[in-house]
């Protein structure tokens, strides 16, 4: 694998390994989402990056010795950034991963014994996580909200909002790789119903209820998403840090479908059946008033569309409830059409 910034052959990404001396790396993504640290030791050598660029958040504080060949690629990247590269500012900045990628053990040491560089590799691995930065907004609230636990430290204050507790992390979790890394995450998992998993897959949304006003109208925004209704589900919702997290059903209601319930979601769980037998899960993004999904509009589709099948064959069978009806605003527009 390559050791440098630069390619051999042009117009494709070279191969770096992981810095994994950096503390905001794979010890924060490990924080935040409760991987077991000898998971991350294990996974440690198998991951790799193919591109870089600047964290303007963490500045170069001084110069590295060259010349000991011991540097990683993105050490060396960053030593090369440094010393003098073409872009000026990522020379003062720190260079951090923009995906990382998840390669087998076979692929690995193919890469490795390919010390020449003869083989042209244009795609390796699956994208297990992906650069996320903070938005101006979500940053300055985070700090106003650390700044005001520290005043009222010792008083009988309310306490800071929940969801801004957790660690910072840079890096949140990718629909592709998610099957891989699922067993080892050990929180930002939420469990919801069906109906709220349905209409989550189906409008790529869904509106926070505990949400304060002030954050429900910010910038003349009005949600008008359907929100989470169910207790449990607003309550585990709400214990969750901002960033990404992990929605699944939970495991009655997939039992009772007929689909891999979370807590059987290891490898060979999933690699008897194919992608019909792995759970039915989703990356998110937890905000100040709302869950997003973070999937394309064809991956929403096609989740939606197992979970519709899984409830008809449910509702047929006696063994769960039939489809959930439509959202208000679908019965009023079929009753309208249907009068004319």
């Amino acid at each position: 694998m390559k050791t440098a910034a630069a390619g051999k052959f042009a117009g494709i990404d070279p191969i770096l390994p992981l810095d994994t001396d950096d503390p905001e790396l794979l010890p924060a993504v490990g924080r935040f989402y409760g991987l077991p640290p000898e998971a991350l030791t294990a996974l440690a050598p198998l991951l790799v990056t193919r591109s870089l660029v600047p964290d303007k958040h963490r500045p170069i504080m001084g110069k590295k010795p060259a010349g000991d060949g011991a540097e990683t690629g993105v050490e060396a990247a960053n030593a090369e950034s440094e010393a003098g590269a073409a872009d000026a500012d990522a020379g003062s900045t720190h260079l951090v991963p923009k995906k990382i990628y998840l390669l087998n053990r076979g692929a690995h040491a193919l890469l490795e014994a390919d010390a020449r560089e003869r083989v042209k590799v244009t795609a390796c691995g699956v994208r297990a996580l992906e650069r996320q930065t903070q938005r101006p907004a979500e940053e300055a609230e985070r700090a106003a909200a650390a700044a005001r636990a520290m005043a009222t430290a010792g008083e009988a204050a309310a306490p800071a909002d929940p969801s801004l507790a957790g660690p910072r992390c840079g890096y949140r979790l990718s629909q592709e790789g998610l099957p891989v890394l699922l067993p080892l995450v050990g929180r930002q998992v939420l469990r919801l119903t069906v109906r709220e998993m349905r209409i989550l897959l189906e409008h790529r949304g869904l509106r926070l209820p505990f949400a304060a006003p002030a954050d429900s109208n910010e910038a003349g925004y009005d949600d008008k998403r359907e929100a989470l209704a169910d207790p449990a589900s607003i309550a585990a919702a709400a214990a969750l840090w901002r960033g990404c997290c992990v929605v699944a059903l939970r495991d009655e209601d997939a039992e009772r479908l007929g689909l891999p319930p979370l807590v059987a979601s290891d490898a060979s769980a999933a690699g008897a059946g194919g992608a019909g037998a792995a759970p039915l899960v989703a990356c998110c993004w937890r905000g100040a008033r709302s869950l997003n999904a973070l999937l394309s509009k064809e991956e929403g589709r096609a989740m939606a569309e197992r979970l519709r099948a899984a409830c008809r064959r449910g509702g047929k069978d006696g063994e769960a409830d039939p489809l959930p009806a439509p959202p208000p605003t679908l019965r009023a527009a079929g009753a309208a059409a249907a009068s004319k």
